[in-house]
């Protein structure tokens, strides 16, 4: 049996003729670089993220970068991120000039906000929590930090599309958020794509002047902006699969409780088991010291498998030699030396499950 890690064929085939209507709509008005998808879908994503306001960009990067902006960070100013992350957090502080303040993260892969907390008692006022795997990052105690510090929340909710906890959604903690529609994501379009969520007139209002070129209107430029547009027909296909993102969620969800049953007798920890919807399992995490007999054992079996994330950002070449990259990181070397990313997708069969759990219980 070969059991691929992602299978988009999948989920993209039941809507490939919806696809190619919408590209053929487009090509006959030449509605490339704007047109009414993509209000269209900024409306529907604000909707399903719980926001007044969504602004559609070219890429997750993009949007934190953007983010961080309208959050009122300034060149030289300190936010504090997780280390354990996908580069593109830290990039959006290190592009716009400001400093990364290294947390590691708790047991789960969250943010550790014992820490964090420590941070803003010496004067640290932005937090740049990360949902990573999907999994969402303790909504109630942020928001109680922030309030406490006088500190401003920024999301970066890319891997999070969809999880909620106790009514609290992915991309409404924070002032602004930020979510990717790569291609693999739970809401991935067919190529790079990105969006910001707010609830805050005026944060909306210069992201979307910052989307482009910094221009309020043409030729007006308040502010130094960038090209961070949404194509719009990135905006249509995601129209298109939005409205089958709940049942995805919950097909991964349930295919992450089947390991989770299966492999109760492996030699294996679980990053997590919270099967309510606060996860939305855009990874399924195991951690096990023998994550290098097991990858031998996927590679002979045909299993598809991911390392997420192999360095933290503390020891990536890049930021090597950086005077803020100090400390100890343990649960995030930990994760990075241990954790392995099993096959999780809508579509994804029982059968391909128990493959998977029978190869890991006879491996380890």
């Amino acid at each position: 049996m070969n059991v691929p890690f992602l299978d988009l064929q999948r989920v993209h085939e039941p809507l490939a003729n919806e696809f190619v209507d919408s590209f053929r709509s487009i090509l006959q008005r030449s509605a490339f670089s704007s047109g009414k998808e993509i209000q269209e879908f900024e409306a529907a994503f604000a909707e399903f993220v719980g926001t007044k306001y969504c602004l559609g960009t070219c890429s997750g990067l993009s949007a934190l970068m953007i983010g961080l902006r309208t959050a009122g960070v300034k060149p030289g100013d300190k936010i504090i991120a997780p280390t354990l992350t996908f580069v593109a957090t830290l990039e959006a502080i290190r592009y716009i000039s400001a400093t990364p303040v290294l947390v590691d993260v708790d047991s789960h892969g969250s943010l550790d906000l014992k820490t964090t907390e420590e941070y803003l008692k010496q004067g640290v006022k932005f937090i740049l929590p990360v949902h990573l795997y999907g999994m969402l990052a303790d909504p109630i105690k942020l928001v109680n930090l922030a309030k406490k510090y006088n500190a401003v929340v920024i999301e970066d909710a890319c891997q999070a599309h969809g999880a909620k906890n106790e009514n609290i959604a992915a991309g409404t903690i924070g002032k602004v958020s930020a979510f990717s529609f790569y291609p693999g994501k739970n809401l991935g379009a067919l190529g790079d794509a990105g969006a910001l969520c707010t609830d805050d007139e005026n944060v909306f209002k210069m992201a979307k002047a910052l989307r482009e070129h910094g221009q309020l209107e043409k030729y007006h430029h308040t502010y130094e902006g960038y090209t961070a547009r949404l194509d719009n027909i990135q905006a249509a296909f995601l129209l298109k699969k939005l409205p089958h993102l709940k049942k995805w969620t919950e097909e991964r969800i349930s295919a992450a409780k089947t390991y989770y049953e299966l492999l109760q007798d492996a030699d294996i920890a679980f990053q997590s088991n919270d099967f309510s919807g606060s996860h939305v399992f855009h990874l399924f995490v195991v951690v096990t010291k023998q994550r290098e007999k097991l990858i031998s054992a996927f590679k002979s079996a045909n299993i598809g498998f991911g390392l997420h994330y192999p360095q933290p950002m503390h020891k990536l070449e890049c930021y090597q030699n950086q005077d803020w990259v100090k400390g100890e990181y343990p649960n995030a070397e930990r994760f990075s030396k241990e954790a392995i990313s099993l096959p999780i997708f809508p579509g994804i069969t029982r059968t391909e499950i128990v493959y998977v759990c029978d190869v890991i219980k006879k491996t380890l």
